[in-house]
């Protein structure tokens, strides 16, 4: 009676305040982990990623998802952290690994450790758990909490990685957990949250987003990129079809501004680094590749082909002659891509075009922009350096 009692006691006192933490800076804490972190049977606000939040002003992202095992946790880490750039990074695994005979609980400790590991590098402080205890009526799982536990602490401490020891926190478990004997209830989640607190680092972060773009043949201009940071940082691509024409550089948060020249090849990807404060991220462009000038043709039959905006017309061959049913003979050059098109007329010379562009055409002869009117019989053409209207059979 007297150590229930000193427990009683010992706990209250532990859940009576929250010193000192609120004078921490904020910070983006991520809290990645199964049904214990989700908060199986709680509303959101009782879980423990909710009371660290309310208490100590970090911004808490709960990813816990319900029934996983730690190997599915590394499996969305990398992600995770790209999408919310975490100073801390919480991780609390092992209860469905404990709770399925056939896992392998080395493995499964591996499989924390590797997530430790990977925020690590991505410039986050990460923080390991022990996964709590099983009390009635699941207590008959012990020999493998213990075993799990062994195998976090050692991997822990043999690889620098903070450890928050749940298990001697939570001592024999006695008024910490629901019925079901493996989900803490309310004073459970207020223990994890508090034993958590301390650990949390709020060092300053290097963010960007978004951290892709795909981005058409045709290319692209003034696409942004946010950069968070604290510190001061560079920004510098890998591709010369990739400009950066603002924020190349910058001190705490900003923008990055840059343009994607017009692809006349295959897909490319290319890069935009940011660095600063030791930590650099990566934003990647990928670009479609190139497509032919007469791109999304019908067939119509006869040989006959449409192209919504070029009309109607037949190829000669395959030398790039193509008949067209307004303006007769027209030469494409074969090679001929989207969107830059060049088109040789016997009676103009070389005219020039784009998808979006004609019926407007520039004539390399004399420099002047054209209007086609769509007639035929003649064909008349506004010519914009004149002023005047032209025709042509």
């Amino acid at each position: 009676m007297m150590i229930r009692s000193i427990r009683k006691i010992w706990l209250v006192a532990l859940l009576s305040g929250w010193c000192g933490h609120s004078a921490q800076a904020q910070a983006v804490v991520l809290c990645i982990g199964d049904s214990i972190t989700e908060g199986a049977g709680f509303g959101l606000a009782r879980t423990y990623p909710a009371r660290l939040a309310s208490n100590t002003g970090h911004d808490v992202i709960n990813a816990g998802i319900g029934g996983q095992r730690a190997h599915q946790g590394l499996a969305r880490i990398d992600g995770l952290l790209a999408a919310h750039c975490p100073s801390t990074v919480l991780i609390l695994f092992g209860a469905n690994d404990v709770w399925s005979p056939s896992a392998d609980l080395r493995a499964a400790a591996d499989a924390v450790l590797q997530m430790a590991l990977r925020a690590r590098a991505y410039g986050s402080t990460p923080v390991i758990a022990t996964t709590p205890p099983f009390v009635d009526p699941r207590s008959s799982y012990m020999p493998r909490v213990d075993e799990f536990n062994g195998y976090v602490r050692a991997r822990a401490s043999a690889n620098g990685v903070r450890l928050a020891d749940l298990q001697a926190t939570f001592g024999t478990g006695e008024g910490l957990f629901t019925e079901d004997g493996v989900h803490p209830n309310d004073a459970g989640m207020e223990l994890i949250a508090r034993t958590f607190a301390p650990r949390i680092s709020a060092h300053s972060m290097l963010c960007v987003n978004p951290t892709s773009l795909s981005v058409a043949a045709t290319g692209a201009s003034r696409q942004a990129i946010a950069v968070g940071s604290g510190v001061g940082w560079t920004a510098s691509a890998n591709r010369s079809w990739i400009s950066i024409i603002s924020g190349a550089s910058g001190s705490g948060n900003g923008t990055i501004v840059y343009n994607v020249a017009v692809n006349t090849g295959p897909a490319r990807s290319g890069t935009i680094t940011v660095s600063g404060g030791g930590i650099s991220r990566t934003f990647t462009v990928n670009q479609a590749k190139a497509e032919r000038w007469d791109w999304g043709y019908q067939n119509i039959g006869g040989g006959w082909r449409r192209l919504a905006w070029f009309g109607h017309y037949i190829p000669m061959g395959s030398d790039g002659w193509i008949w067209h049913s307004k303006h007769g003979f027209f030469y494409i050059p074969p090679n001929a891509v989207q969107p830059s098109i060049w088109i040789f007329t016997q009676d103009m010379g070389w005219l020039w075009t784009t998808r979006t562009g004609y019926p407007y055409l520039f004539r390399s002869l004399d420099g002047a922009w054209l209007w086609y009117n769509g007639g035929t019989n003649p064909r008349w053409f506004m010519n914009f350096k004149t002023g005047r209207w032209e025709y042509r059979p």
